[in-house]
């Protein structure tokens, strides 16, 4: 499956606050989503805030440690809204599943690939070279 590293990076933040497993109640996965919508841009999927209730509506049950929801909190980022970060999740997957390129400059720092609300993806690098972010 075609998923682009920036993707994941979003996935790993959430993971730490929000299961990205099946959950019970519904059979909805965050990443199985972001699949389904690179496989199918155009496809018939939940939308972002639609995606995050299906999350939160799991959340309730699970301990207070699981439901505290945070992603990068270094530095002057602050934290992210979880509905601007599935948004920022869904557009480059949609991108990715249309074939478009992520691509990390020379030595380049904080790129941003997706700003939404007080949400962002950036991508860094530190070589020479220009980087796919696609896989």
């Amino acid at each position: 499956m075609r998923t682009t590293t920036l993707v994941i990076s979003v996935l790993s933040a959430l993971s730490a606050s929000v299961s990205v497993g099946p959950l019970k109640s519904t059979g909805f996965t965050f990443a199985q989503w972001v699949e389904d919508v690179i496989a199918d841009p155009n496809g018939d999927h939940l939308s972002p805030s639609e995606a995050v209730a299906a999350i939160d509506g799991v959340r309730t049950s699970l301990s207070t440690v699981l439901r505290r929801a945070s992603c990068e909190t270094s530095g002057n980022w602050g934290r992210a809204n979880a509905k601007d970060a599935a948004a920022c999740v869904e557009e480059l997957a949609r991108k990715g599943g249309q074939g478009n390129q992520c691509e990390i400059g020379f030595s380049s720092w904080f790129e941003d690939f997706c700003r939404i609300g007080n949400a962002k993806i950036t991508a860094s690098t530190g070589t020479q070279s220009k980087k796919s972010a696609n896989w």
